[in-house]
């Protein structure tokens, strides 16, 4: 007798797995081509369902300071490209709208989580001086939404108060974790270093 038609297909990507998991794995160094972003560490990475030849970066530390620009390499070219905010957008109405007229500031240990067409960028530090001398001024908590299509897009999120009271919410922090949970379809933060030290808290 036959094993119903899903339980062979089941079984047949199961019987892969031991496969896939001995197979060596190789590293490729990629040699973009154009001018591309300055090195930098401590940075965020974002990708979007409607750009999946594209992988973007926003802030960091480099070697003269901390960053505030974004890049995104297009493996299609393979090329990196500025990020280049719209000053315009238009509503629903088709009226035309101011848009990006917020400033992002330069940081780093941010985090940054997509889901789908948009990512939410939260937390960092700032900081005063170089690489080698620099001394952190700030934790940050704020949350920005970026956006890359039909228009470029970088907006300060207005946080509101949580469920148990005006003081509820993250402190800031650096160095932390975030993620986007389908099953929640909720944007998970968790841990990283606080003005007080380590914290486990999501």
């Amino acid at each position: 007798m036959q094993a119903p038609r899903m339980s062979r297909v089941l079984l047949s990507i199961l019987g892969l797995i031991p496969v896939a998991l001995a197979a060596p794995l190789q590293w490729e160094q990629i040699q973009p081509v154009g001018k591309g972003p300055a090195a930098r560490h401590s940075h965020a990475t974002m990708t979007f369902d409607s750009m999946q030849d594209s992988q973007f970066i926003i802030g960091g530390q480099g070697a003269k300071g901390l960053l505030s620009d974004a890049w995104y390499y297009d493996s299609a070219v393979a090329g990196w490209e500025p990020v280049v905010l719209d000053s315009n957008d238009t509503d629903t109405n088709c009226n035309v709208m101011k848009i990006n007229l917020e400033t992002f500031t330069a940081r780093a240990g941010h985090a940054a989580a997509s889901n789908g067409n948009v990512a939410l960028i939260c937390g960092g530090y700032n900081a005063t001086g170089t690489a080698n001398t620099y001394v952190r001024t700030d934790d940050i908590l704020e949350c920005w939404w970026f956006m890359p299509q039909p228009f470029m897009r970088l907006d300060k999120v207005k946080i509101t108060a949580g469920k148990t009271g005006a003081t509820d919410g993250p402190v800031p922090r650096e160095g932390h974790t975030l993620n986007y949970d389908p099953a929640l379809k909720h944007f998970v933060l968790l841990a990283g270093k606080g003005t007080a030290g380590l914290l486990s808290d999501c």
